[in-house]
């Protein structure tokens, strides 16, 4: 029988890069991204990379890309970020946790650790509409739980609801089609080696999974894809420097 959640240790990790708040030299990443390593940032649902995620002991590779996402929704994303982006014509993804997002006031929850006010639906409503130049959408977006809880602290039951209620408000909120949000974010990475939290998000209609970290010789697989956080250029560049061997150390 085919295993729908292998351990892959042999395959060559897809970087995907994790970032919370925009980072100071933001704009001079994202020229090293397309400029210099000429890599084409998308998203998870770009055919290559889904068909990789989904089988990459026979997809090929797809060596040329990369996914950029953002957790949590702060509001410097629609300050900040949104900016460069688009200044670079790059695709992102976001991960929402959609429990405390509001329509009016801004919060700043215990979760964030200091690391600022989320953005409120409207905002992220009005950055859902905004295509690059091809006319694609920027955006893409990925629930992140709804109350971003950690899920080694509470029940099969209450993360069956953080998984499937998220998702379900995401694609109220912005209009979406279910079935086109087929990637979840574990709220800290946490949950991801667990097949039975996997079995869940298969159940649930999920392709596949982001979690936090990778590191070097550590399994993976599409629900428990691996991304690393660079805290500046130079740490980028030694990430993607290792290329077949990306991790976060």
């Amino acid at each position: 029988m085919y295993d729908l959640f292998p351990n892959l240790n042999n395959q060559l990790l897809f970087p995907v890069l994790m970032y919370h708040n925009c980072p100071a030299d933001f704009d001079l990443q994202l020229e090293y991204i397309t400029q210099i390593r000429c890599l084409t940032p998308v998203h998870l649902n770009d055919k290559q990379v889904k068909s990789y995620l989904l089988d990459s002991v026979s997809a090929p590779f797809p060596k040329d890309k990369i996914v950029i996402t953002f957790d949590d929704a702060y509001q410097d994303f629609s300050e900040r970020t949104i900016k460069e982006l688009l200044s670079y014509n790059c695709k992102a993804t976001l991960c929402v946790a959609t429990g405390d997002i509001n329509h009016q006031e801004r919060k700043e929850p215990i979760w964030t650790e200091g690391k600022g006010p989320l953005m409120i639906w409207p905002e992220i409503q009005a950055l859902s509409t905004i295509k690059t130049q091809e006319g694609d959408d920027l955006l893409a977006f990925v629930p992140h739980s709804v109350s971003h809880s950690y899920f080694n602290g509470i029940s099969a039951e209450q993360i069956r609801s953080e998984i499937v209620d998220s998702r379900q408000m995401l694609v109220k909120q912005l209009g979406l089609l279910i079935d086109n949000v087929q990637f979840f974010c574990f709220p800290g990475g946490i949950g991801e080696g667990n097949p039975d939290i996997q079995k869940l998000l298969y159940e649930a209609g999920y392709i596949g999974a982001l979690r936090a970290h990778a590191s070097k010789g550590h399994g993976w697989s599409r629900y428990s894809i691996p991304r690393c956080e660079p805290t500046n250029l130079n740490h980028l560049k030694l990430l993607l420097e290792k290329a077949i061997d990306f991790e976060c150390s």
